[in-house]
């Protein structure tokens, strides 16, 4: 192979439009977000939280313990730009490195650019490159692989065999507890033609990707959730997704407003809409509208008690779970509410992930100690995971039940009561429109995340950082206790 005529063979083709193997990835899981990297004003993307470094920087950490272990002697060299990184990759292939890490293939003669986490070389197929070949490893910091991981996988796996001369028939993932699988490219091949011929027409406006609530990830999600609303896109009534939408499209419900005039028969004519989900798309729809609550149900009764406790789990990186439970849930945040006495936060905190059983124990152990008490939470998390924990741990299962049995799950209770003029019925998006505000407008569920992984860091030492963790989940304890009080006060609600 002629390092000269390959490079410049794959530098100054003129093919389709040029697509990362990321962006193949990121495509598969949200075809706006592609949308917006081709077409949208830069100055739109949501700006980089703690959550997003997080992610980057825990992925760089465990790409580096992979090849580490595995591929320490992996070529590698710093470049100035992708292209020059490409020569540089070139050089090493040609010279037969062992392993190569992290360096950029170019084939702008197919329209296809990507970084391989690890290019290996195998003795027993050869190449243009000699007698031997390389095939990829891609290195994920997730436990389950994707379609999108896959096909990502794929795009590098088209580029190594356009530059080589032979395409390797599989490629190795290896995810984030360091198990191995194999992808078959035969398998993929067709499927990736698709998403590439369909990512093309994107970018040439030949295609159109609609804007949908929710549709978005980061960096995009304000910029599409706003043209969505500004539209009045019928995706923006609870439970109405991609597939929802099109379907009520195509009958020529597009808008909130179309779907607020619609007939109950209308709606179950069509496929996968039930009686249950056309009343509540109505409801939804008059409720945004409307601009107020619309009742779905009466006499919906909540359970009382004298002293009430509104509770909220925080978890963490999966990452850090070492128990085989998918999270460590690494604080329990309570808000008791007695009679004649102001409502008082008390949190139960793992310093470590190793705590999570005292945390668990001690919170159960308190919860017994509670006569006649009730304990109201948002959705089914708590239940789930209390019920997960405590089984993993020993707890006493009577115990366990006697909470169990006390608990209540306000979610359902709101939201088959009433349709609320909001986007989502989320805790967040039910409570604020109740007049309920969160202290810290740049901390979220995800944040924490990001939040809990920096006061490990610290040696669980940094009392500011569990102090944002801290003030976060009493709001959303608080929150739900705010939701509590206004179901209670609605006449026919108990």
């Amino acid at each position: 192979m002629n390092i000269e005529k390959t490079f410049q063979k794959f530098t100054t083709g003129r093919g389709p439009y040029a697509v990362t193997a990321g962006n193949v990835e990121r495509y598969v899981s949200s075809p706006i977000n592609f949308w917006c990297e081709a077409h949208a004003p830069a100055e739109e993307r949501d700006p980089t939280n703690l959550y997003m470094q997080h992610l980057e920087e825990t992925g760089k950490e465990h790409r580096a313990d992979i090849l580490r272990q595995s591929y320490a002697s992996a070529a590698s060299q710093p470049f100035y730009s992708e292209m020059e990184g490409f020569r540089s990759t070139l050089e090493m292939m040609i010279n037969g490195q062992r392993h190569i890490s992290q360096m950029p293939l170019w084939d702008l003669t197919r329209g296809l650019k990507g970084t391989p986490h690890v290019l290996i070389r195998t003795d027993s197929i050869p190449s243009d490159l000699g007698e031997f070949s390389y095939f990829l490893a891609e290195i994920r910091s997730a436990r389950r692989i994707t379609e999108g991981h896959r096909l990502k996988v794929a795009t590098l796996n088209r580029l190594l065999g356009a530059i080589q001369g032979h395409e390797p028939d599989q490629m190795l993932i290896v995810n984030m507890d360091g198990d191995m699988e194999y992808v078959q490219m035969s398998g993929l091949s067709p499927r990736l033609d698709l998403v590439l011929a369909d990512m093309r027409a994107v970018a040439d406006g030949t295609r159109e990707v609609v804007a949908i609530h929710g549709a978005a990830d980061w960096p995009w999600e304000s910029y599409v959730n706003r043209l969505a609303a500004e539209r009045r896109c019928v995706s923006l009534v609870s439970g109405v997704g991609a597939t929802m939408r099109r379907t009520l499209a195509e009958a020529e419900y597009v808008t909130v407003d179309d779907l607020a005039g619609a007939k109950l028969d209308s709606l179950t004519d069509l496929k996968g809409i039930g009686a249950k989900s056309a009343k509540r798309f109505i409801s939804s729809a008059q409720a945004i509208c409307g601009g107020k609550p619309v009742s779905r149900e009466s006499g919906k009764r909540i359970p009382t008690a004298t002293t009430e406790v509104f509770f909220d789990f925080e978890g963490s990186d999966p990452r850090l779970d070492r128990q085989g439970l998918g999270v460590v849930n690494y604080l329990i945040g309570a808000v008791l509410r007695q009679q004649g006495r102001e409502p008082k936060f008390l949190p139960f905190i793992a310093h470590s992930p190793d705590e999570e059983e005292t945390v668990v124990r001690e919170f159960i152990r308190w919860a017994n100690s509670l006569e006649s008490a009730l304990f109201y939470h948002w959705h089914n998390y708590e239940k789930i995971h209390l019920t997960k924990m405590a089984n993993h741990y020993g707890v006493n299962p009577e115990e366990l039940d006697t909470v169990l049995s006390r608990m209540v799950d306000l979610h359902p209770i709101a939201v088959n009561s009433y349709a609320f003029p909001t986007y989502g019925d989320g805790l967040k998006d039910i409570a604020k429109y109740l007049g309920f505000s969160w202290r810290q407008d740049d901390v979220d569920g995800l944040t924490t995340v990001a939040l809990y992984h920096q006061y490990l860091a610290a040696g669980g030492l940094d009392a500011d950082v569990m102090g944002r963790i801290l003030d976060y989940n009493e709001d959303d304890c608080m929150a739900t206790m705010h939701v509590f009080d206004w179901l209670q006060s609605q006449a026919g609600v108990i």
